[in-house]
């Protein structure tokens, strides 16, 4: 395809960044918009305010940003970010029973939000015909013909062929549609009121028979993870407004109440590295644009400007790069139809929805609609959730869906995982 044109991303993080690497296929220039200052070094920024917790790439994500920077993840591991098989590696207790453990090939890699952040930039900014604008925010969207022909950016109007919103959780797409004379998308809510707490440790010396330390499925939740520096990232959580402390030693008391020992006993070993920083999550936001009856040209929308999960179960990066994919394949095609885009993206975005809410229903506390069907298939993920403690082919399926590689419903409807599902006992989470 030969390149010609002008795209536009407003927002320059990860799912920004993904969509101009995408882009320059097939535009001859492409130009990042970012509203914050940029550092030229991996640091956190403003518009980042979760970066100081722990993040992962889950194995598909992984895959797909290896596909689009070669020699990524060689590069990666001069910086000490290395893969863990998420069950061979993993200390995992969740929802009352520890999960099995055996060499999975599926592994996750955790790292700083800042570093994989600032490589991935330093790629996408090397690319020929790709501009990054930082200091500069988006203002609104220009509109000609019954199309979206560009944006107002710093006082100036910027013409181009597509606009890409991955703007985040503040995009303001939804009322820039409105000024152009478009519905405003449905918006769905799940609230969570969730909030968490990271701490930097310094590894022990000691030897243990686990790299991750992960304790999830209650209302209180932890996770120990190994980054880049021989560091330890540790994230406490807490659900409906019970939120972990910052300050010791009520975050290490925090940790002691979990219902394993085994995260506080770690960090009460490890030396910490400064206060805790901490974030807070109300509730999860789809912008339903796939509803919408009619969605104007020029303009699609990708990321957290479409749907942000709970940040616990470290999915956002991953969704991100596989609607890179759907960003690449909707432009190979033509790239005519945005409604038909926004579609593909609901598509990719209902699988990870389905399990994370799914997870979080669980909970009375939990406010949103639930499902139709919601016992029955509840009923269905349980059993499905009890089986991976055991069953190797169904924590073998559990961990295929948790890295994105296999869609949930088929995961159940193998027939094999079924009869274990079937042959359990009673299960209460």
């Amino acid at each position: 395809m030969s390149r010609q044109g002008r795209a536009l991303v407003i927002g320059g993080s990860v799912a920004g960044l993904l969509a101009a690497r995408v882009a320059a296929d097939r535009f001859a220039e492409v130009t990042v918009f970012e509203r914050d200052r940029l550092p030229d070094r991996p640091e956190a920024r403003r518009g980042t305010p979760q970066a100081e917790h722990t993040h992962a790439l889950l194995d598909r994500g992984k895959a797909i940003l290896e596909g689009l920077f070669p020699g990524f993840f060689a590069d990666m591991a001069t910086y000490g970010v290395a893969p863990l098989d998420t069950a061979a590696d993993a200390r995992w207790y969740h929802r009352g029973a520890w999960k099995m453990r055996f060499p999975s090939g599926y592994a996750g890699y955790p790292m700083s939000r800042r570093l994989l952040e600032w490589k991935v930039r330093q790629r996408v900014a090397a690319i020929p015909g790709v501009r990054i604008s930082d200091g500069t925010p988006v203002d609104s969207l220009l509109a000609t013909g019954g199309r979206v022909a560009g944006i107002r950016a710093g006082g100036e109007d910027v013409r181009a062929d597509l606009v890409i919103d991955a703007s985040g959780r503040g995009s303001r797409l939804p009322d820039w549609l409105g000024e152009l004379g478009y519905p405003v998308p449905p918006l769905t809510k799940i609230r969570v009121d969730l909030g968490y707490a990271t701490r930097l440790y310094r590894r022990p010396a000691a030897p243990r028979d686990w790299a991750l330390a992960i304790c999830s499925g209650g209302a209180r939740a932890g996770y120990i993870v190994p980054i880049e520096g021989g560091l330890w990232s540790a994230t406490l959580v807490g659900y409906f407004g019970d939120h972990p402390p910052a300050d010791d030693p009520e975050f290490l008391a925090f940790a002691g109440s979990l219902p394993v020992p085994d995260i506080h006993m770690a960090l009460a070993e490890a030396e910490p590295l400064g206060p805790a920083a901490r974030y807070r999550f109300a509730a999860y936001r789809w912008h339903r644009y796939e509803r919408l009856p009619a969605f104007p040209p020029g303009v699609v929308a990708m990321g957290d400007a479409v749907c942000s999960f709970n940040p616990a179960f470290g999915q956002g990066m991953t969704t991100a790069a596989v609607e890179s994919e759907v960003l690449a394949a909707w432009l190979r095609a033509g790239g005519t139809s945005t409604a038909a885009f926004q579609r593909r993206v609901a598509a990719v975005v209902r699988d990870v929805w389905l399990m994370a809410t799914f997870e979080d229903f669980r909970f009375p506390e939990t406010e949103g609609a639930r499902p139709r069907g919601w016992p029955a298939m509840q009923w269905l993920m349980d059993r499905f959730v009890a089986a991976s403690n055991t069953d190797r082919l169904a924590m073998t399926r559990f961990l295929q869906v948790m890295h994105m590689h296999r869609r949930p419903v088929r995961a159940l409807a193998d027939p094999r995982v079924l009869g274990t599902m079937l042959l359990l006992g009673e299960h209460r989470p």
